[in-house]
């Protein structure tokens, strides 16, 4: 028997997402999707299949692991290692036929011997620190020395050079036009020595939304293609479609009196006589957190009710109060769409003071995922 509790996410709403990345940035761009943390929680796997059969020109993801499951799925499309690597990963780099992405002259020369003991040439990215202030060729006017030193490598394909934005989801957006500039200006210098670079990307979620300047020869949307605007005032935000949903079913309920406490530390009181009680099968082992607890809404029975106490590793409370008809087996949304009403991601995250990418990644692989085609 399937678990109760599943997170299900729907591939049509990625589908309609894909196609709103391409309103907003035109024909020409390539698409590069970040699937990374298991594409941020929705299933790697099933995406990237989506994705490929979409056209989505390659994908992007945070370790060799990642982009090992996707060559063992049959995703054949380039596979970018956005964040940098140990050298010691350089063999199973060029087995599985992984974009690295070349922060620091070691991962090049390991990715390069590597490439030479199989007999073949290995893509490459160049990663330039223009303000993100984490990985990348820094300071950034150094980046043209590495990139005249791979091109001239026989061993490397020089596939792309590309930077990442901290701000592009705030208002002021004066920072990240400064990077812009910064990597137009390498992008310059490059052709004027003579080496041709076939991608030069910087566009993320937020700058596909907001920055076209940053558009370039590749974006690499992320959050977006999942349904949840990248930062507050994007310009598409309404066009998005949420693409996951986190339910359960009540397991057991119990009337109670007027007091009755529920949960550790007794932190919630029943406030009325004869409310019905309702137990679900989630706590924060399947990445619900705990700092919910008491505060986070639930929908059951096209309602809106409230967690009440704490949640525990794997289970939850819910006071429905005196008039509620809840039963074993009933629905109950954590996030998601019930009725005429819906808990969204940003609405979880705002309780937590965090954004979405941290609540759809959290969610464990505990809970199965379910995908509607």
């Amino acid at each position: 028997m399937p678990r109760p509790t599943e997170a299900v996410v729907d591939l049509a709403c990625i589908r309609h997402n894909l196609a709103v990345v391409r309103r907003a940035v035109g024909p020409s761009p390539r698409l590069l999707v970040a699937v990374k943390a298991d594409a941020y929680g929705h299933g790697a796997v099933p995406v990237a299949r989506l994705c490929q059969a979409e056209g989505v020109d390659r994908f992007g993801v945070a370790t060799v692991e990642e982009g090992i499951e996707l060559r063992q799925a049959g995703i054949d499309r380039p596979i970018v290692l956005l964040g940098n690597v140990l050298p010691d990963e350089a063999a199973a780099i060029v087995r599985h036929g992984l974009t690295a992405s070349i922060s620091e002259t070691g991962l090049a020369t390991a990715v390069a011997a590597a490439s030479r003991q199989a007999g073949r040439r290995s893509p490459v990215f160049v990663e330039v620190d223009t303000g993100m202030g984490r990985v990348g060729v820094h300071p950034a006017e150094q980046a043209l020395g590495v990139i005249l030193d791979i091109a001239r490598c026989p061993d490397l394909e020089l596939d792309g050079v590309f930077c990442h934005f901290p701000t592009a989801d705030e208002p002021d957006r004066a920072f990240a036009r400064g990077q812009v500039a910064r990597l137009l200006a390498l992008r310059q210098a490059v052709a004027e020595a003579g080496v041709r670079v076939p991608l030069w990307s910087m566009a993320n979620s937020s700058a596909v939304c907001d920055l076209p300047e940053s558009h370039l020869d590749l974006v690499r949307p992320g959050i977006m293609v999942y349904g949840y605007p990248p930062g507050p005032g994007c310009t598409f935000a309404d066009d998005l479609r949420p693409a996951l949903s986190l339910r359960t079913r009540v397991v057991f309920v119990k009337r109670v009196r007027r007091g009755t406490t529920l949960g550790y530390g007794r932190t919630y009181a029943v406030p009325v006589d004869d409310s019905l009680v309702a137990t679900l099968p989630i706590g924060y082992a399947d990445g619900y957190p705990r700092a919910l607890s008491n505060r986070a809404p639930v929908l059951i029975g096209g309602r809106r009710y409230r967690v009440s106490g704490r949640v525990s590793m794997d289970q939850i409370t819910v006071d429905l109060g005196p008039e509620a008809q809840a039963q074993v087996g009933d629905e109950a949304v954590l996030i998601g769409r019930q009725g005429d009403d819906e808990i969204r991601v940003e609405e979880i995250a705002g309780i937590l003071g965090t954004i979405p990418y941290e609540v759809t990644c959290g969610i464990s692989r505990r809970v199965p995922r379910r995908w509607l085609a």
